[in-house]
């Protein structure tokens, strides 16, 4: 009995002594590091240089969109109609419409200039009405057709066929129209066989789409 208590006692001291150790050697054994701080001349995406080109990027990003808003254009008519069935010249200047500062009512209101060539988007889009009851003339079911000019040649329609019963019926046509700084743009409705008609809601729209150079058909 008193080996194994003389035993446990020479036991429990070298337990003690590794116990206080331990905690010494595990220390040891971590080793934290700090993060070395980054010395580097680098401003923004790729140095000062970089940065130089981005910022550039971003100024020209704005300058396209802000030109391209000046050379933007929206007009839009409540009602066109014509009793006679005679062609009928749409007036810009009597349509509700933001005009970018870019652009130039000319020749009375009749005609519209863009200062600044490139390619544009050009939309067309109206609604036919055939209705007849009750109106001071029979607007026709047959052909309408809204016509955009460049320089008196035509460059874009937007045409609404024949119906198979009175009513009202829309279209649109939209395409990409090389103008040229000074281009005169005018705009007409005309029906088929110069009968009565009447148009809702004629919208033009017109849009840069590049500052490509280009020539005109």
């Amino acid at each position: 009995m008193k080996r194994v208590s003389s035993f446990s006692s020479a036991g429990l001291a070298v337990m003690l002594f590794a116990s206080l150790l331990l905690p010494t050697c595990a220390k040891a054994d971590v080793v934290v590091k700090e993060a070395a701080p980054v010395i580097t001349d680098e401003v923004g995406p790729a140095g000062p240089d970089g940065l130089i080109k981005y910022i550039e990027s971003l100024e020209l990003r704005v300058k396209r969109l802000e030109m391209r808003d000046s050379q933007s254009s929206y007009f839009y008519w409540r009602e066109i109609e014509s009793g006679n069935g005679r062609p009928v010249q749409l007036g810009f200047q009597i349509a509700r419409s933001h005009l970018g500062p870019d652009w130039e009512i000319v020749d009375s209101g009749r005609g519209l200039k863009p200062k600044q060539s490139g390619l544009y988007l050009v939309t067309l889009s109206f609604v036919k009405d055939a209705y007849t009851t009750g109106d001071r003339f029979h607007a026709t079911r047959d052909d309408v057709f809204f016509e955009l000019f460049r320089n008196e040649k035509l460059v874009l329609e937007a045409w609404e066929g024949e119906d198979s019963a009175d009513g009202r019926s829309e279209s649109t046509a939209f395409e990409v129209v090389c103008l040229r700084e000074g281009d005169e743009i005018t705009a007409r409705f005309r029906s088929d066989a110069d009968k009565a008609f009447r148009a809702y809601h004629p919208r033009i729209l017109i849009e840069l789409y590049s500052f490509d150079s280009c020539e005109a058909e």
